[in-house]
């Protein structure tokens, strides 16, 4: 979910993550709290392949990840990023399965 302050701006950023409520992030511009959506490390409000990508680059040591990013490309939940994270990423997207094991916690 896209804060609806960013809405139609050029920063579409989420980077605060509200201590002791795991599935909570909060916009780093209004300060509003929205639902951490797992699997969607880019932020843009859906989990496709490119955040399994991204991932995959964070895994190679290509790119870096945010806080906000790092909790929601944990999506097993063991508190590490993962292949085993991407992998589950991409199940979602081709419809594998339907929800992510980080979700049921």
């Amino acid at each position: 979910e896209i804060c609806a302050c960013l809405v139609g701006s050029e920063m579409c950023i989420r980077d605060s993550h509200i201590r002791g409520t795991d599935d909570k992030t909060k916009c780093s511009v209004c300060g509003k709290v929205m639902p951490l959506l797992y699997g969607d490390v880019n932020g843009d409000g859906e989990v496709t392949s490119t955040d399994a990508g991204i991932v995959i680059l964070y895994l190679k040591g290509k790119t870096e990840l945010t806080a906000e990013q790092l909790l929601a490309a944990d999506v097993n939940g063991d508190g590490q990023v993962t292949s085993s994270d991407a992998g589950n990423i991409i199940l979602y997207c081709k419809g594998k399965i339907s929800s992510f094991p980080a979700s049921a916690n």
